[in-house]
């Protein structure tokens, strides 16, 4: 319904009479604009009324309803009446969507009983009995349950750098302060907002098995950069600008070398250069023994993969290693 929306908004403005009808490079850019904003504005609404429907709380009582409540073989019917009781008890019973939600808490309780993959299982429900207790990732062999010995890694160091992506779409200084980071520089640079961070870490955390007690790590300051991906709804960035580059999607070369066997996205390497040469000062500036950390959400997590490339090729790999 969605899409439908927007293919029928463009084709409005598409016609002779429309808005792109001119062959006026800035009128054209004008109701790009004006079509990109006319459709984030459908998908907010569109959002916002199915949160007002699936409300976490309302999700959270009924997953709670199908562990607590449910013998296996009657879940089915056991669901659909939680759904329908959390929905009557909201004020809000669109009945069309009980039954979607009773499958959707029946597979989140076959998730809590099979587990994410083989290796992990769960004893609420023993597989056995349970048909629908299929690990998520089951039909994925490359999938690996995470050694304990790198959860510091991979779980808790993982969720910190995420969030710090996530802090620079909004309410961007509280979330950097809870996380212990200080904000160095803000900016914007080939359409994507980037912010460095400095920050007190263990060089520990970042290998597996994390060894050694408070008092006998070493710190080290970290220096992280971190890099924001498209959002259709910044009016601080060129928007059709990102996206056109975004678009030029070739695979040329990372570097001019006849022996380079590596081919990378075009336009997104363009930024990436961009990005080095804006944020190469805050390298050079900073202390011997800082660290350098790279992070993003969506393409800029893409981007923060394509620096670290590029800094093997500008500085050298013991560099980046180092």
């Amino acid at each position: 319904a969605i899409i439908g929306d927007v293919v029928e908004l463009i084709q409005e403005n598409d016609s002779p009479s429309g808005a792109l009808g001119g062959n006026d490079t800035n009128t054209k850019i004008i109701a790009a604009e004006k079509i990109l904003r006319d459709a984030t504005q459908r998908l907010e609404y569109i959002i916002n009324g199915t949160s007002s429907a699936f409300s976490p709380s309302a999700i959270q009582d009924l997953v709670l309803r199908a562990g607590n409540a449910l013998a296996l073989q009657e879940a089915s019917g056991n669901l659909t009446a939680a759904a329908n009781a959390v929905f009557s008890a909201a004020g809000k019973a669109p009945r069309a969507t009980a039954q979607y939600t009773a499958e959707l808490i029946q597979f989140a309780n076959g998730v809590l009983s099979g587990g994410y993959i083989d290796e992990m299982k769960s004893g609420i429900i023993e597989k056995s009995r349970n048909p629908l207790a299929k690990p998520l990732f089951s039909k994925f062999p490359s999938v690996k349950k995470i050694p304990d010995n790198e959860r510091m890694q991979s779980i808790f160091k993982g969720t910190e750098f995420a969030t710090l992506s996530g802090a620079i779409y909004e309410n961007t200084v509280p979330i950097v302060r809870s996380l212990n980071h200080g904000i160095v520089a803000q900016g914007v640079t080939a359409g994507i907002a980037w912010m460095v961070t400095d920050s007190l870490q263990y060089e520990q955390d970042f290998a597996p098995s994390p060894g050694g007690t408070p008092e006998t790590r070493k710190p080290t300051l970290v220096r992280t950069f971190v890099l924001r991906g498209y959002d259709a709804s910044d009016k601080n960035v060129d928007r059709v600008g990102l996206l056109n580059t975004i678009c030029t999607a070739a695979p040329v070369p990372i570097r001019k070398k006849e022996n380079t066997i590596v081919s990378v996205h075009e336009g997104m390497l363009s930024i990436a250069r961009e990005l080095l040469a804006e944020l190469q000062k805050f390298i050079d500036f900073s202390a011997p023994d800082h660290k350098i950390a790279l992070c993003g959400h969506s393409i800029g997590g893409s981007l923060s993969l394509l620096l670290l490339a590029l800094l093997v090729n500008s500085r050298g790999a013991d560099f980046v290693v180092r």
